[in-house]
């Protein structure tokens, strides 16, 4: 376990990379949420109707997916329903900024 002093050290020290990473996150889950709520205003249309598409009431549920408890599983779905690839969804989890 670190000290109190090599910690502070540390922070100092890495201090611009958890800034990057933070800024990275923050951002990511903005434009999620601008999507998410993109989604919802697309769907309007139809609302109140029995789930046309599927991932509807997923994707546009009002709840965003970083809210899911199976974020994976979600990611999974919409590859096998060719929504996304594999390749991307590893893209993606690869990606810190």
């Amino acid at each position: 376990m670190a000290s109190y002093a090599e910690a502070e050290k540390w922070v100092a020290d890495t201090a611009k990379e958890w800034c990057a990473l933070c800024r990275e996150i923050v951002l990511a889950a903005e434009r999620l949420a601008a999507l998410e709520e993109g989604a919802r205003r697309f769907l309007e249309p139809i609302e109140g109707s029995s789930s046309i598409w599927r991932w509807a009431s997923t994707i546009a549920s009002g709840m965003s997916l970083l809210a899911r408890r199976s974020i994976e599983g979600n990611a999974r779905g919409c590859a096998q329903d060719s929504i996304v690839t594999e390749a991307e969804i590893r893209k993606a989890q690869k990606s810190n900024g």
